[in-house]
């Protein structure tokens, strides 16, 4: 099991180039494409289940935690866990991806940080590095059935969890400010969005 505190937005349009200006001024790596399939599910906002690169995982929020204000954005904080177990085979993964019916296929292009906290403050390192105490970021583009999204997300984990997502944020929103205005409406997860996208 995995655990973290997030904070994560959502627009329904395209990624605006002075956001994407902006977010290239801390030096993202670039991701390779990634697509990843979510289950339909108009039943329950809380849970997100999804297949990504060989494994199926259930995230479930399990904590809305407030919401933080932060330099030109006000953002829901939420804690999480997540389980992944592997698909057993290529043949099932096959079955599972062919079946639109059932599995939603989320096209992604990323650009990603990773910072350690283990010495009190955001220190960036690379995407690979094993750390307990931590947060990523993310800038997303993301294309789901025929809607296109960009999203920006924070996912700290550790035992400081929430102190890490705090350090990181502000890090990111104080040190450079962002062209626009990160709104609490919407600001939400995946589970979140995938049942609204299926209501």
């Amino acid at each position: 099991m995995f655990s973290s505190t997030e904070v994560r937005w959502f627009f329904n349009e395209s990624l605006p180039e002075a956001v994407s200006d902006w977010f290239n001024l801390f030096e993202p790596l670039r991701q390779p494409l990634r697509t990843d399939y979510y289950l339909k599910n108009t039943d329950n906002a809380r849970m997100g289940i999804k297949l990504r690169e060989g494994q199926i995982q259930i995230k479930c929020l399990v904590a809305e935690m407030g919401v933080q204000y932060y330099a030109n954005a006000v953002g829901k904080v939420s804690q999480y866990e997540k389980w992944s177990f592997p698909v057993v085979s290529n043949e099932e993964w096959s079955a599972l991806v062919a079946r639109p019916d059932v599995w939603i296929p989320a096209k992604k292009e990323r650009l990603m940080l990773r910072y350690t906290l283990g010495g009190g403050f955001p220190d960036r390192i690379e995407m690979d590095e094993r750390i307990e105490e931590g947060c990523e970021v993310e800038l997303s583009k993301i294309e789901i059935i025929d809607k296109t999204y960009w999203s920006l997300a924070f996912e700290a984990f550790g035992p400081s969890a929430e102190m890490n997502l705090e350090k990181t944020t502000r890090e990111i929103f104080e040190s450079k400010t962002s062209p626009i205005f990160f709104d609490e409406e919407n600001s939400l997860g995946y589970a979140r969005l995938i049942h609204d996208i299926n209501s």
